[in-house]
């Protein structure tokens, strides 16, 4: 069983991650 918090966390770090690219290219 994976820990769920790892699971939250690779998703914050993705949105993230998208979201400080947005912000740069702008």
């Amino acid at each position: 069983m994976v820990p769920f918090i790892f699971l939250i966390t690779d998703i914050v770090q993705e949105v993230y991650g998208k979201c400080v690219v947005k912000r740069f290219l702008m």
